[in-house]
């Protein structure tokens, strides 16, 4: 890898004492950087001519389930191909274990957590018979097997997701609908809450910003019992504040680009009470270009900020307020990644164009691990034969800890660290960790609820009513979760 915040020395050969004495300082500093960032394997999946990953989660038994699109489950609409939606699991060493199609022609975009332990809800943009794409719901599990799927209710209007979250027991989803009676070339910023064990949709709302293209590309909690959502206004990057019955009460500019060209993507994100990051894609003269800054908040003004050329990720912000940043400059076949702090200063940066793994790459989400590390996913694009897309997945040290602004999502935690004893349990146990509020929910394998109680004060919890087997608990200990698995004797 080329860690490019070191910049290249070069002395004559006659100034060897000199020379001598800036290399040994020069590798004390790379030394310095690379502890603080390394990539620990990476990965290349290869099933058809186009293959990608766009979303993943960890699992209860610390693999990984993994979304995308591929070609080897590819169909036809008229001459046009689209790609199959799927769904692969993979270890900690990132080994595939398997990969399994959906059945639908599309995309899984997101991969959220179900409540049910070892269940997951697969958000997919899929086709049927015709190019206006349709947003669906299935529920999985760590086997890849389908549960359950709902379709949102049919509609004269298109209703796209591009995000979705799940939160407060109902899922949330932000994207754009074409207005009823506007060609396909304008449509609204869209949200819609769904119930996800009946499929109910509790709401679903527009957004129209006195502009024909607007399109939510992020939503988030926010702190205040509301919901932000990201997008594009036309050339403006926007966000908007929602109540929890999608009542628009807000609506800020943080950014237009400078020769007012429409963007592709647009996203908003939380750093703490204090900033947001935005970034945005365009194009322009033939050229792809990103916007990425950091914004105070309130009042929008940019702390600091500019275009660039290549494509942006959505930035991902973590609980020290640092962010983690991707931009790929397809002139020069690269991409950077980095995590910098809230005034622009890079942790790390680097390039992944050179590599034992030949390609272009391009990331699409991380899924954060405990130890502060993260699992990018994507793809890599080849320019030799055998030319095409691969999934890609790469494992990353100094990825950092995810923000949550309501405290409620929280990174993985293992059973040592919130772990019971003893275990096996004959009728009392205790949880390690120390605590004086409690929540806790335990689950047959099957996924059936069984039990729930609030203990208190760290006192010893009774599941001598409970039959012998092996069980599932998920619990809140002074708000923070845990989970992990017992048996009863």
């Amino acid at each position: 890898m080329e860690f490019l915040l070191v910049p290249g020395v070069w002395l004559s050969t006659d100034m060897g004492i000199l020379k001598t004495i800036v290399t040994l300082l020069l590798n004390l500093l790379i030394c310095h950087l690379l502890a603080g960032q390394q990539i620990v394997w990476e990965k290349e999946l290869r099933l058809s001519t186009r293959d990608l990953f766009y979303t993943g989660i960890q699992t209860y038994d610390s693999h990984f389930i993994l979304g995308g699109e591929s070609g080897r489950w590819r169909g036809h609409i008229g001459a046009t191909t689209i790609q199959g939606a799927c769904v692969a699991k993979i270890d900690s060493f990132g080994d595939t274990v398997w990969v399994r199609p959906l059945g639908q022609l599309g995309k899984v975009f997101k991969i959220i957590r179900s409540p049910i332990p070892g269940q997951f809800f697969a958000v997919l943009n899929y086709y049927l018979g015709n190019f206006n794409p349709k947003t669906m719901i299935m529920a999985i599990d760590d086997n890849g097997n389908i549960l359950n799927q709902i379709s949102l209710p049919p509609s004269n209007q298109e209703q796209l997701a591009f995000t979705a979250i799940y939160h407060n027991n109902h899922i949330f989803l932000a994207g754009r609908q074409y207005p009823g009676n506007a060609p396909n070339s304008f449509y609204e910023m869209w949200a819609a809450k769904i119930e996800p064990n009946t499929g109910t949709v509790v709401w679903s709302r527009t957004y129209n910003l006195n502009h024909p293209v607007c399109v939510a590309n992020s939503i988030e909690p926010t702190p205040y019992g509301t919901y932000m959502l990201g997008g594009y206004q036309g050339s403006r990057i926007v966000n908007i504040e929602i109540t929890t019955n999608g009542v628009m009460i807000d609506n800020q500019m943080l950014y237009q680009n400078q020769n007012n060209i429409v963007f592709e993507s647009g996203a908003v994100g939380q750093i703490g009470r204090t900033h947001f990051v935005a970034n945005g894609n365009f194009r322009f003269n033939n050229q792809a270009r990103s916007y990425f800054g950091v914004h105070s908040r309130p009042g929008n003004q940019r702390r600091w900020g500019g275009e660039s050329l290549g494509y942006g990720t959505k930035p991902l912000i973590n609980a020290d307020s640092t962010i983690i940043y991707q931009v790929g400059t397809a002139q020069v076949d690269n991409v950077f990644i980095g995590r910098l702090d809230l005034d622009s200063n890079y942790f790390w940066r680097i390039s992944t164009n050179n590599s034992t793994i030949q390609g272009i790459r391009g990331f699409y989400d991380i899924i954060y691990n405990e130890d502060e590390t993260g699992i990018l996913l994507g793809s890599i694009r080849k320019t030799t034969v055998p030319v095409g897309t691969s999934f890609y997945m790469a494992k990353f040290t100094g990825i950092g800890r995810p923000f949550d602004p309501t405290g409620v999502h929280h990174p993985h935690l293992t059973e040592k660290q919130g772990g019971i004893y003893p275990n096996p349990v004959k009728d009392f146990f205790r949880f390690r960790k120390q605590y004086q509020k409690g929540e806790v929910i335990f689950y047959q394998t099957s996924g059936k609820e069984v039990y729930r109680c609030s203990p208190t004060n760290n006192q010893p919890i009774s599941l001598a009513h409970l039959r012998s087997g092996v069980y599932i608990y998920r619990c809140q200990l002074d708000g923070k979760p845990y989970h992990g698995k017992l048996v009863k004797e």
